[in-house]
Parts: C-alpha cells; structure tokens; sequence
C-alpha cells in the first residue's frame, strides 16, 4: 500500500536539496558570468575561508595556455625521446646478436693470445738466424 506519509529521511533528503538549490541561485546573483575571457584576464580563485569568496589569482589566462603549449612540447618531446630509446635498444639487440656469446667471443681472444705468442717466438727466431748470417 502507498502511504501519504514521508518516511523521515526522505523529508530530510527532499529539505537538504531545496536548500542547496536556493543557495546555488543566492551565490550565482552576485557573480557575473561572461563568455570567453581574454589572454590578460586573470584567473579567479576560492578562498578557503568560511565565506569562501572568489577572489582574483595572478595566474592570467595567457599563462594557462603557455603553461598547455609546454606540456605538449615537453610531451612530444618525451614521444621522440623514448623513440631514440627504442631504437638504441634494437640496435644493441642487434650488436649482441651479431657479436656472438660470450664463450665465442672468449675463444677468439684465446687464439688471438696464441698467436701472438707464436709471432713472438717467429721474431726471436729471425733475430737469431739474422745474428748467425752476420
């Protein structure tokens, strides 16, 4: 069955809206709303006080859009950055594809220490036959 009565929270919640309502009309009289504002005008602030007045900031509008126009510069410029970042990573992938393993790379220089010592032992060789033709 549908009662006329309101239950005591609805009334409650129906009360606290019409309040909010009117006092949302109250502070809307006293501000005046324009359309588009100009790159010098400054933007407007809250106080955080109990009356919490609107008061001018010394941020002008200007400031916002150069404040957009950096932050999109600095975001392109973070895009080509990790760009660079990516293709350094594929080109050290690539080094290390193409230098072999560690274990190829340690039995080259084996064999180049092996020669090396044997070229040594060639030149003493020479120098000792060049010493005996003399």
């Amino acid at each position: 069955m549908y009662s006329s009565r309101m239950r005591p929270s609805i009334l409650a919640a129906t009360t606290l809206t019409a309040l909010l309502l009117a006092g949302i009309g109250q502070a809307r009289a006293g501000v005046e709303m324009a359309g588009s504002a100009g790159n010098y005008d400054n933007l407007a602030a809250v106080e955080r006080t109990s009356s919490g007045r609107l008061t001018e900031s010394n941020i002008s509008v200007g400031d916002v859009k150069e404040m957009q126009k950096h932050i999109n510069r600095l975001n392109q410029l973070t895009s080509d950055q990790a760009d660079t970042i990516s293709a350094l990573r594929r080109q050290v992938d690539d080094l290390k594809r193409d230098s072999g393993s560690a274990s190829e790379l340690s039995g080259i220089q084996r064999r180049l220490e092996a020669q090396e010592r044997k070229t040594d032992q060639l030149q003493r060789s020479l120098d000792d036959l060049a010493r005996k033709v003399k």
